[in-house]
This record gives structure tokens, C-alpha cells and sequence, in this order.
């Protein structure tokens, strides 16, 4: 069972090296950039980092602002549907209704899911 949990940018700072190391890597993906970007432009409180993970082990990270990642960061692709069910979910018990997506690459897994709900959305629930 995937768990969702918040974090602040210490804990991102403790689980950040090893999760880098099992997915795809962008500049803008390192915890210099994201430490420099918050200390600058925005609050901790208003910094919205999220672990998904399972039996312990990190299987996605996110934040609020998908500009810099272009989509959320999982280990496994082929999760991309029960991770964002979970995120959901977690969104949910939180009171958060709304999400935007901005800057979302036109490869992203997250893309084609919600693409996918949007062509089926008759047949298919998100959660």
C-alpha cells in the first residue's frame, strides 16, 4: 500500500540523494536548486513537498510547483496510476479540490493518465 505523506524541506533533504539516483535527473531537480528556490521566493509554510511511498521505500516526490520537475518524479512509471490515486486521495483528506498542473511536459506519464480519464471519464473514476 502506497502512504503520501507531507514533508518539509529537511525531510526532502534526508530521502532527496537516494530516490535522485532511481529516476530520470534534471537540473532543476537537485536539492541545492530547490533549497535556493525556496529560501528566495517562497515561505516554508507555503511549500508543499510530498513523499509517496511503499513498504518504506521512496516511489514518487512532488511539489506544488510541477515548473522545474515538468512532471511529478516516480520510480516506477508503470505506478503512475495508483500514485496519483494516492495523491487523491491524500488531497482529499487534506480539503485540497483543486490541482493545477502548469508547465506539465508533453511526455509526462501524469499527462497521458489524466488524458486517458478525460477520454474515458464516462467509464473510469480518478479514485
Amino acid at each position: 500500500m502506497l502512504t503520501v505523506d507531507k514533508l518539509s524541506l529537511l525531510d526532502f533533504e534526508k530521502i532527496w540523494p537516494n530516490f535522485q539516483k532511481k529516476t530520470v535527473f534534471y537540473p532543476f531537480q537537485s536539492f541545492s536548486y530547490l533549497k535556493l528556490f525556496s529560501d528566495n521566493f517562497i515561505t516554508e509554510k507555503n511549500l508543499y513537498l510530498l513523499s509517496i511511498t511503499e513498504n518504506e521505500k521512496p516511489q514518487s516526490i512532488g511539489n506544488h510547483h510541477l515548473t522545474d520537475f515538468g512532471d511529478i518524479i516516480i520510480a516506477d512509471k508503470n505506478k503512475t496510476e495508483e500514485i496519483w490515486q494516492a495523491i487523491i486521495r491524500f488531497f482529499k483528506n487534506e480539503g485540497i479540490k483543486t490541482v493545477q498542473l502548469d508547465y506539465v511536459r508533453q511526455d509526462s506519464p501524469t499527462l497521458e493518465l489524466f488524458k486517458s480519464y478525460c477520454h474515458h471519464q464516462s467509464r473510469h473514476s480518478v479514485v
